[in-house]
């Protein structure tokens, strides 16, 4: 008996213990099942929260009322449509209370006509360094009328401007 009931227990050691690495073994797969499925929900939130932040994105570049500006850039400026920045409507409000309509539009329609079109980046930006330019260019051809400045210092001067 004594050489039976040793092999008993021995045998009866290496099952239990096959079934308690057996069971290790689940609990550590239910573990990393538990582990891909909360991964996986956070991934989902995560594009949830990447589709809100777009739908928002686009909202504000294209609210339902679409402004006069970016109707004129929509319909005209189709090289000036495909820069990456486009105006916002709060933008085409702002340039509006600094500038006329008339003069926002002539300054696309320039854009819209530049050769190097492809370097700028924020057609607002743009817009509004032109704007200061042609003022600039604006009140040296009034000294000009006046006899205020030189050919050789107007020369010069739009040379800076336009550097």
């Amino acid at each position: 008996f004594d050489g039976k009931t040793t092999v008993e227990k021995n045998s009866t050691v290496e099952i239990s213990s096959t079934l308690q690495l057996k069971k290790s073994q689940l609990k550590s797969r239910r573990n990393l099942n538990s582990t891909v499925e909360e991964t996986s929900t956070i991934k989902e939130n995560n594009k949830e929260k990447v589709k809100e932040n777009n739908k928002k994105n686009i909202t504000q570049l294209f609210p339902k009322s679409i402004h006069p500006i970016q109707q004129f850039i929509k319909d005209n400026c189709s090289r000036v449509s495909r820069i990456e920045k486009q105006l916002t409507f709060n933008e085409c409000e702002n340039l509006l209370k600094e500038h006329t309509e008339e003069r926002v539009e002539d300054v696309l329609l320039a854009l819209e006509n530049f050769n190097n079109i492809k370097k700028y980046v924020s057609v607002n930006l743009t817009v509004r360094n032109w704007l200061s330019k042609s003022e600039k260019n604006k009140n040296t051809f009034k000294r000009i009328a006046k006899g205020e400045v030189t050919d050789q210092q107007l020369a010069e001067e739009l040379d800076k401007a336009f550097r």
